[in-house]
């Protein structure tokens, strides 16, 4: 009996921090393009965030971040909540002309990367289209979901050893706690 309680402990201990963030996603609808832009003039970013897909996702922090080709960030730019539907804005200002690349972190789960955009480019090159809003398929629990460097991975690996480490301690005293009338639980 004492076993098997273990063997449940061992188990919920282990499911706990994979149901914890399994199954998150978010998708990023971008309203506006920054085509035409001039170095120093604001684009304002405008996007919606809808959480698996579906539900407009209200409570977070999303902000754009830009960076050069090399992956070097020239600032990230943090988004407001307009209204209710999810719609954020952000006050985006490209330093200089040049090529640019620019991501969405959403708030919620991961970082959507658009196609780069040329700011000032003087001959009217237009600018790229938009990654299309389509949901991602659902990712495995153990997966980072951003380029951010997050680590996922490792914090469901520790909070699983947290958690075994805590059930094998807990297992380990009730099978040494004398039963009552001072003989041995049984399994010891």
């Amino acid at each position: 009996m004492l076993r098997r309680v273990g063997l449940v402990m061992v188990v919920v201990a282990l499911a706990c921090p994979a149901a914890a963030v399994g199954g998150g996603y978010a998708t990023v609808g971008l309203q506006s393009l920054p085509a035409g832009i001039e170095p120093g003039e604001p684009w304002k970013a405008e996007f919606t965030v809808l959480a698996h897909g579906r539900t407009p996702f209200v409570d977070g922090q999303p902000f754009v971040i830009v960076s050069r080709p090399n992956g070097e960030v020239v600032e990230s730019f943090p988004a407001r909540l307009v209204n209710q539907q999810g719609l954020y804005r952000a006050r985006v200002v490209f330093p200089e002309a040049g090529r640019f690349k620019y991501v969405i972190d959403d708030g919620y789960s991961q970082r959507h990367t658009f196609p780069p955009v040329t700011v000032g480019a003087g001959d009217g090159e237009p600018a790229p289209a938009p990654a299309p809003a389509e949901p991602p398929a659902p990712q495995p629990a153990a997966s980072t979901s951003g380029d951010d460097g997050s680590s996922v991975p490792l914090a469901l690996v520790l909070a699983g050893g947290a958690g075994f480490l805590t059930a094998w301690i807990v297992l380990m005293l009730l099978s040494r706690r004398p039963a009552a009338g001072g003989r041995p639980a049984l399994g010891a």
